[in-house]
C-alpha cells in the first residue's frame, strides 16, 4: 500500500483512526505498511478542537470504512499523473475560464492562514503577474498566478521585490511607470516572511517561449480579467454562465486529462466493472410502470 497516503491520512484523523485500523486490521499491521510508531498528528489536533460529540458515530464509521477498504483506498498503483501545462494552453478553447474557487469560499476567512498555504505551493519558476506601485522601486503588488496554476493574489499581504530588472537601449535599468503590468518569473520564495523574489529575465527552460516584463491589461490571464468584485455569484452559477460549460465535449476533457473514455475510474475495485443493465434508470422505470399498471 501507498505509505504517503496512509501518512497523510492518519496526519488528518489522528489516533482514533490508527485504533480502528488496528482493531480491523490486526495490531502492528501500520507499521508493516511503513508508517513511524508515532506519526505527525498535529493537524488532526488543531481539527479536533471543533469536533462535536453528535458527529462521534460518524466519524468512528467513516474511520471503519478507511480501514476495510484499505487495499483499494491506499493502492500503491493509485498515482497521481499531472497534466502537461502545454496540453492546457492547446485546449484552452473547451476550458471553462473560473476565478479560483478559494475567491468564493475564502472572502471573510482569515487571510494570512490563506497566504502561508498559498506561499508553500509558490515554486520558483512559476510565473507572477505584479503591478507596479510606485515608480524608482524593486517593490511591486501581486495580481495572480500564471496558468495553469491559477491563484488569486490581489488581497494578499506578500511582499514582492524585482531582483533582476530589464536594460534599455543604453544598457542602463529600465524604470517602469506606475500602474504597470509585469509578467516576473518567481526566483525565490520565502513561506515565513511571506516575501517573494521575481525577475524579468527567463532562468527556467519551461518559461523560454514566455515574454517577461511590461504587458498590458488584455495580457493578463482570462481568470483574473472576469473578477468583479463588485458583483462575485456563486460558484455554480458563474461556472453554469461560462460558454465553454454549456456544451462540454467529456471525450475531449477525458484525453486532456489523460483518461481513457471507455474506462470506469473508481478507488473501489468492485465498481470497476459496469452495472447490470437491469439497475439502470431506464430499466427500473419500465419495472416501476409495469408493477403501476398490474395494480
Amino acid at each position: 500500500m501507498n505509505t504517503n497516503y496512509i501518512m497523510r491520512a492518519l496526519s488528518f484523523h489522528g489516533q482514533p483512526m490508527q485504533k480502528i485500523w488496528d482493531d480491523e486490521r490486526g495490531a502492528g499491521d501500520i507499521q508493516k505498511c511503513g508508517i513511524p510508531a508515532h506519526p505527525d498528528y498535529s493537524i488532526y489536533q488543531e481539527r479536533q478542537k471543533y469536533f462535536t460529540f453528535q458527529d462521534r458515530a460518524k466519524r468512528l464509521k467513516l474511520h471503519q470504512f478507511f480501514a476495510r477498504k484499505a487495499l483499494d483506498l491506499y493502492d500503491s498503483e493509485l498515482t497521481s499523473t499531472e497534466v502537461e501545462p502545454n496540453k492546457i494552453i492547446e485546449n484552452e478553447q473547451y476550458i471553462a475560464s473560473l476565478p479560483p474557487y478559494e475567491l468564493f469560499v475564502n472572502r471573510n476567512k482569515d487571510k494570512q492562514k490563506r497566504c502561508r498555504c498559498i506561499m508553500k505551493n509558490i515554486n520558483p519558476g512559476d510565473i507572477i503577474y505584479c503591478m507596479v506601485t510606485k515608480p524608482n522601486t524593486t517593490m511591486v503588488k501581486t495580481l495572480c498566478m500564471g496558468e495553469p496554476m491559477v491563484r488569486f493574489l490581489n488581497d494578499l499581504p506578500i511582499k514582492a521585490y524585482l531582483t533582476k530588472t530589464e536594460l534599455d537601449g543604453n544598457d542602463k535599468p529600465r524604470v517602469f511607470n506606475k500602474n504597470d503590468y509585469l509578467r516576473c518569473e518567481v526566483l525565490e520564495t520565502s513561506v515565513d516572511a511571506e516575501r517573494l523574489y521575481l525577475t524579468l529575465e527567463s532562468m527556467n527552460e519551461k518559461n523560454k517561449n514566455i515574454p517577461l516584463g511590461v504587458i498590458t491589461y488584455a495580457d493578463l490571464p482570462k481568470y483574473y480579467r472576469h473578477i468583479d468584485y463588485n458583483n462575485l455569484e456563486k460558484f455554480e452559477d458563474y461556472m453554469l454562465k461560462s460558454k465553454e460549460f454549456l456544451n462540454p465535449n467529456y471525450d475531449i476533457l477525458y484525453e486532456i486529462n489523460g483518461l481513457d473514455v471507455n474506462e470506469t475510474y473508481t478507488f473501489m475495485s468492485s465498481l470497476k466493472h459496469p452495472f447490470p443493465r437491469d439497475e439502470y434508470a431506464k430499466e427500473l422505470r419500465r419495472t416501476q410502470a409495469s408493477k403501476w399498471a398490474f395494480r
